[in-house]
């Protein structure tokens, strides 16, 4: 089976007072075989399970800055309760790299803050609440602790996802842990920082839903495939799928102009596809404007590929959304 679905959690719940639009879309939680919650404006995670397990409570915050943005900025507070013998805390990622890590490292009793694999700071590890700032752009991310800048570390542009709890694979008991969020900006050139709210959703502003259509869709197929270069060397992993694309509306969809795909996978990736046509090269490409649509009253199996390829596999799907956030029509899995 693909696992179990995550839970979608409204982040605007966590907003801070001084944050007058929503902190992000929302949070996707992965309770696994632990538990996480929304309380206030804290996200709590703790370890439920009888005994050891390895599958552990996570939460994922897609970051979703706009192409625009040219930098960010993120404070947030973190504490550590109950202990266990997994390390667990907050991650930002940016593609394949982790720029911020604030992990309990329970085998030393020790607070790890970590960017890029260099360690930044280590401390006695307690339930104390301790607050971070991080502001980076294309080049540069910076952290504090309590105010007090503790370094720096080259970037690969900016964060995509915020990831609290902890990763799967490795057998024990989960540490405690609270994380809340006080600030999420961006810059876009020489403006003032803008509050991170519904500006942040990936997909055009205003976009419309699959209902708004009059679209009826079913994944009739998903896999993960991988792409060769010219010399036969592999290139890309990468999603593709075909949706079965009813028009229940009163005008022709351009499949060019069809909502996206996101695929959602128990690694807590996401992969933004699009609709793609095969080329006379026998790769896929998008669908040029005015070249193809669906008639009122039709049915047809579009095909939609992910846009950015990784070079090594993902993990296994969890949830496929059809749609921009907050209108998306959410997909069954296939069977395996």
């Amino acid at each position: 089976m693909f696992g179990i679905a995550p839970l979608i959690v409204a982040a605007s719940a966590l907003a801070a007072q001084d944050v007058s639009r929503p902190i992000g879309r929302e949070w996707v939680y992965y309770p696994n075989s632990n538990g996480i919650e929304s309380r206030g404006k804290d996200v709590h995670v703790w370890h439920s399970a009888e005994g050891p397990v390895a599958d552990h409570a996570v939460g994922v915050l897609r970051l979703d800055f706009p192409k625009k943005a040219s930098s960010f900025e993120l404070e947030f507070r973190v504490r550590f309760g109950a202990p266990g013998d997994v390390p667990t805390g907050v991650e930002l990622w940016s593609g394949a790299s982790k720029p911020l890590e604030v992990l309990a490292d329970p085998s030393g009793g020790k607070l790890r803050v970590v960017t890029s694999g260099k360690e930044l700071a280590s401390q006695e590890l307690d339930d104390v609440w301790r607050s971070f700032r991080v502001e980076g752009d294309e080049k540069r991310t910076r952290i504090w602790l309590y105010g007090k800048l503790i370094g720096e570390s080259p970037s690969r542009g900016l964060p995509d996802m915020l990831l609290f709890g902890a990763r799967k694979g490795r057998e024990g008991i989960q540490t405690e842990a609270w994380l809340r969020l006080d600030r999420l900006a961006y810059r876009v050139d020489t403006e003032g920082p803008v509050p991170a709210g519904p500006r942040m959703a990936s997909g055009k502003s205003g976009a419309e839903g699959p209902q708004e259509l009059g679209i009826e869709a079913e994944l009739a197929d998903l896999r993960q495939t991988s792409a060769l270069g010219g010399d036969g060397e592999l290139k890309a992993w990468r999603w593709t799928a075909i949706v079965r694309i009813r028009n229940g509306g009163s005008q022709a969809l351009d499949l060019a102009e069809l909502p996206e795909l996101r695929v959602l996978t128990d690694d807590y990736r996401e992969h933004l596809c699009r609709p793609a046509r095969s080329a006379a090269s026998g790769d896929l490409e998008p669908w040029e404007k005015g070249r193809r649509a669906i008639k009122p009253g039709e049915t047809e199996d579009v095909t939609f590929v992910a846009v950015a390829g990784s070079p090594t596999p993902s993990g296994r799907p969890s949830r496929v959304e059809l749609g921009p956030r907050g209108r998306a029509a959410l997909l069954a899995l296939p069977p395996p």
